[in-house]
Protein backbone atom coordinates (compact mmCIF):
# COMPACT_ATOMS: atom_id res chain seq x y z
CA UNK A 1 0.00 0.00 0.00
CA UNK A 2 1.52 3.13 -1.23
CA UNK A 3 0.80 6.66 0.53
CA UNK A 4 -0.51 9.67 -1.24
CA UNK A 5 1.90 12.40 -1.04
CA UNK A 6 0.29 16.04 -1.66
CA UNK A 7 2.75 18.88 -1.56
CA UNK A 8 0.85 20.68 -3.12
CA UNK A 9 -1.14 22.11 -0.23
CA UNK A 10 -1.23 25.60 0.99
CA UNK A 11 -2.21 27.40 3.99
CA UNK A 12 -3.84 31.12 3.99
CA UNK A 13 -2.38 33.47 6.43
CA UNK A 14 -5.99 33.53 8.21
CA UNK A 15 -5.06 29.74 8.73
CA UNK A 16 -1.82 30.09 9.90
CA UNK A 17 -2.90 33.15 12.53
CA UNK A 18 -5.94 31.10 13.56
CA UNK A 19 -3.76 27.76 14.06
CA UNK A 20 -0.71 30.28 16.21
CA UNK A 21 -3.71 32.22 18.58
CA UNK A 22 -4.44 28.74 18.93
CA UNK A 23 -1.01 27.20 19.70
CA UNK A 24 0.18 30.60 21.60
CA UNK A 25 -2.95 30.47 24.05
CA UNK A 26 -2.70 26.48 24.55
CA UNK A 27 0.96 26.69 25.79
CA UNK A 28 0.03 29.76 28.33
CA UNK A 29 -2.25 27.89 29.93
CA UNK A 30 -0.87 24.68 29.87
CA UNK A 31 2.03 26.00 31.67
CA UNK A 32 -0.63 27.48 34.07
CA UNK A 33 -1.98 24.12 34.02
CA UNK A 34 1.27 22.11 34.60
CA UNK A 35 2.44 24.60 37.26
CA UNK A 36 -0.92 24.04 39.22
CA UNK A 37 -1.07 20.12 39.18
CA UNK A 38 2.37 20.27 40.43
CA UNK A 39 2.42 22.42 43.30
CA UNK A 40 4.26 25.17 41.52
CA UNK A 41 3.92 29.17 41.16
CA UNK A 42 2.47 29.88 38.17
CA UNK A 43 3.93 33.71 39.07
CA UNK A 44 6.55 32.97 39.38
CA UNK A 45 6.66 31.14 35.91
CA UNK A 46 6.00 34.34 34.44
CA UNK A 47 8.27 36.13 35.77
CA UNK A 48 11.34 33.89 35.16
CA UNK A 49 9.97 33.54 31.53
CA UNK A 50 9.30 37.26 31.46
CA UNK A 51 13.18 37.59 32.83
CA UNK A 52 14.43 35.53 29.90
CA UNK A 53 12.49 37.11 27.21
CA UNK A 54 13.51 40.74 28.28
CA UNK A 55 16.65 40.46 26.77
CA UNK A 56 14.97 39.86 23.10
CA UNK A 57 12.86 43.35 23.12
CA UNK A 58 14.23 46.33 21.54
CA UNK A 59 16.02 48.12 24.32
CA UNK A 60 15.15 52.35 24.52
CA UNK A 61 11.64 51.84 23.80
CA UNK A 62 8.84 54.59 25.08
CA UNK A 63 6.20 53.45 26.88
CA UNK A 64 4.06 53.35 24.65
CA UNK A 65 5.82 50.90 22.45
CA UNK A 66 6.17 48.88 25.60
CA UNK A 67 2.16 48.80 25.65
CA UNK A 68 1.76 47.99 22.31
CA UNK A 69 4.04 45.12 22.35
CA UNK A 70 2.42 43.58 25.35
CA UNK A 71 -1.01 44.06 23.43
CA UNK A 72 0.31 42.44 20.30
CA UNK A 73 1.77 39.68 22.72
CA UNK A 74 -1.66 38.77 24.19
CA UNK A 75 -3.85 39.58 20.56
CA UNK A 76 -1.32 36.48 19.56
CA UNK A 77 -3.02 34.50 22.22
CA UNK A 78 -6.55 35.33 21.49
CA UNK A 79 -7.21 38.92 23.15
CA UNK A 80 -9.05 41.49 21.44
CA UNK A 81 -7.28 44.98 22.02
CA UNK A 82 -9.78 47.41 22.69
CA UNK A 83 -8.10 50.52 22.95
CA UNK A 84 -4.06 51.65 23.49
CA UNK A 85 -3.00 55.23 24.32
CA UNK A 86 0.33 56.99 25.40
CA UNK A 87 3.45 58.25 25.25
CA UNK A 88 7.14 58.22 25.68
CA UNK A 89 6.63 58.19 29.75
CA UNK A 90 2.94 56.58 30.41
CA UNK A 91 0.63 54.31 28.06
CA UNK A 92 -2.05 52.14 28.96
CA UNK A 93 -4.17 49.28 26.76
CA UNK A 94 -6.87 47.46 27.55
CA UNK A 95 -7.49 44.28 26.37
CA UNK A 96 -10.49 41.74 26.12
CA UNK A 97 -11.26 38.31 25.63
CA UNK A 98 -8.32 36.26 27.53
CA UNK A 99 -8.77 33.35 28.43
CA UNK A 100 -10.86 32.14 25.61
CA UNK A 101 -14.06 29.74 27.25
CA UNK A 102 -11.66 26.47 27.15
CA UNK A 103 -9.75 26.80 30.12
CA UNK A 104 -7.58 23.82 31.02
CA UNK A 105 -9.90 23.66 34.24
CA UNK A 106 -8.18 26.68 35.45
CA UNK A 107 -10.06 29.47 36.92
CA UNK A 108 -10.00 33.26 35.76
CA UNK A 109 -6.90 34.42 38.75
CA UNK A 110 -5.28 31.17 37.48
CA UNK A 111 -5.57 32.11 33.92
CA UNK A 112 -4.61 35.53 34.67
CA UNK A 113 -1.27 34.84 36.24
CA UNK A 114 -0.01 34.93 32.39
CA UNK A 115 -0.07 38.77 32.45
CA UNK A 116 2.99 38.83 34.89
CA UNK A 117 5.29 37.98 31.82
CA UNK A 118 5.51 41.27 30.71
CA UNK A 119 6.92 42.96 33.86
CA UNK A 120 10.34 41.99 33.93
CA UNK A 121 10.29 42.93 30.33
CA UNK A 122 9.20 46.52 31.31
CA UNK A 123 11.33 46.68 34.23
CA UNK A 124 14.54 45.95 32.47
CA UNK A 125 13.63 49.03 30.21
CA UNK A 126 13.19 51.53 33.03
CA UNK A 127 9.36 51.16 33.16
CA UNK A 128 6.79 49.81 35.84
CA UNK A 129 4.04 47.54 35.06
CA UNK A 130 0.72 47.02 36.13
CA UNK A 131 -2.54 45.20 35.08
CA UNK A 132 -5.66 44.54 36.58
CA UNK A 133 -8.85 43.26 35.60
CA UNK A 134 -12.38 44.92 35.60
CA UNK A 135 -15.32 42.36 34.20
CA UNK A 136 -14.12 41.40 30.68
CA UNK A 137 -11.48 43.75 30.21
CA UNK A 138 -7.54 43.91 31.52
CA UNK A 139 -5.85 47.37 31.51
CA UNK A 140 -1.98 47.09 31.40
CA UNK A 141 -0.20 50.50 32.43
CA UNK A 142 3.22 51.21 31.39
CA UNK A 143 5.38 54.15 33.62
CA UNK A 144 8.76 55.27 33.42
CA UNK A 145 10.56 55.14 36.43
CA UNK A 146 11.53 58.26 38.20
CA UNK A 147 14.80 58.38 38.26
CA UNK A 148 15.85 60.10 41.80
Amino acid sequence: MSANTNTAIAFTPEQISQAAKGNVCGLCLGAVAYAKAHALSPDEYWAYVGGQFAAGWKRKQSAQEIAQGVALNMVSAGCELRSLSGDETQATAVLAGWPPEHRYGLTQTESDTVWGIFGPIAESQGYSYAWHRQGDEVTVTVLRRSIP
